[in-house]
């Protein structure tokens, strides 16, 4: 019987809707059918973790960093699970604290596994509030664009959206939206190379959320996707109450842009193909790709049609957005063009 090591930080515990979302989040894992976990906790700055965990009575191994200059590491979620890993014994799930699972996630995890597998569940559903989650009205594509050059408000969205169910896990586009779950095999970081890989490209501050595929899902050679199987819900907790996202936060845009470089680095060293990698403008819908489907046969014809309409219209959204044939028929140069001027900012 496995034992699952769930990796995940909190927000501060204050009465805030962060707080709220957070409590929804232990609810559902609270609610799991499968109960053999344990939380691996990392604390940062906040002040009232402890308190609520005791308060919902999970087994935790608790870790307060010291990391300074930074808001959080997401590496260290990953790195201080390492001590509590034994052969052939444990399932890590790196999460967030926003993600709502469904009661059957941590089974479907162990009903699915073989050694060295990697996961996820995705498409996953995002929402505004818990409010739209319990109505199950999704957060929109064009909700995440400024109004001028908003590609998603043209014709051609408008027909994937005629085509595919609305407020459905196919309303999104997979090529901009990325897996905020992963789960893999402890014995992945059992294997010392691995293990210094990750180390020695440690992460603090804002990340690019594809580095959780890149760096957990791909060191295995066996991705699935449980989406089919149970899916997850994702409240959206940032960008309330005045704040901002790192996009338009120039500290956090910085650390974003040399977390990227270390990613990049890293996948030079992983031998990580080209075309999963950041730099590559449909490197989402291939990560995703890359995900072996749990299901039906029905349910793989499904999601490999809901993959080609998506990444038609994305070869459409570039064209749109760039105003150039020639640019739209070198959109990798354009895509490392825009990369190295945001380097230069640095």
């Amino acid at each position: 019987m496995r034992e699952i090591l769930v990796c995940i930080t909190f927000r501060e515990f204050d009465g805030s809707i962060n707080d709220t979302i957070q409590r929804k989040a232990l609810d559902s894992l609270k609610a799991q059918t499968y109960q053999n976990f344990k939380l691996i906790v990392t604390n940062f700055k906040e002040k009232n973790t402890k308190n609520i965990l005791d308060e919902y009575g999970f087994e935790y191994e608790f870790h307060q960093s010291d990391l300074e200059g930074f808001h959080m590491s997401w590496s260290e979620l990953i790195i201080n699970s390492f001590g509590h890993l034994k052969e052939k014994n444990n399932i890590i799930i790196w999460t967030n604290a926003d993600n709502i699972f469904e009661n059957n996630f941590i089974e479907e995890v162990v009903n699915n596994f073989v050694p060295l597998c990697s996961g996820t569940s995705w498409p996953m559903l995002y929402f505004n509030s818990i409010e739209d989650m319990e109505k199950g009205v999704t957060l929109k594509n064009h909700e995440m664009f400024p109004k001028k050059k908003n590609p998603y408000r043209g014709m051609f969205h408008m027909l994937i959206n005629w085509i595919f169910p609305k407020d459905s896990i196919y309303s999104f586009d997979p090529n901009f939206w990325i897996p905020d779950v992963i789960f893999f095999d402890g014995d992945l970081f059992l294997n010392n190379k691995n293990k210094n890989d990750f180390v020695d490209h440690k992460m603090d501050g804002a990340y690019q959320g594809m580095a959780q595929s890149l760096m957990l899902a791909f060191f295995s050679n066996n991705p699935i996707n449980l989406v089919y199987k149970s899916k997850i819900n994702v409240i959206r907790n940032i960008r309330i109450d005045g704040e901002i996202s790192w996009v338009d936060n120039p500290t956090l845009k910085k650390e974003s842009i040399i977390n990227t470089e270390i990613i990049r680095k890293f996948c030079e060293i992983r031998n990580i193909p080209k075309k999963l990698r950041i730099e590559w403008p449909f490197s989402k819908i291939n990560q995703n790709k890359k995900y072996r489907l749990i299901g039906s046969v029905s349910d793989k014809i499904k999601f490999n049609i809901y993959l080609i309409l998506w990444r038609i219209f994305n070869y459409w959204k570039i064209f749109s957005l760039t105003g150039s044939p020639f640019r739209f028929l070198n959109i990798k140069k354009y895509f490392n063009k825009i990369l190295l001027t945001e380097r230069k900012k640095i």
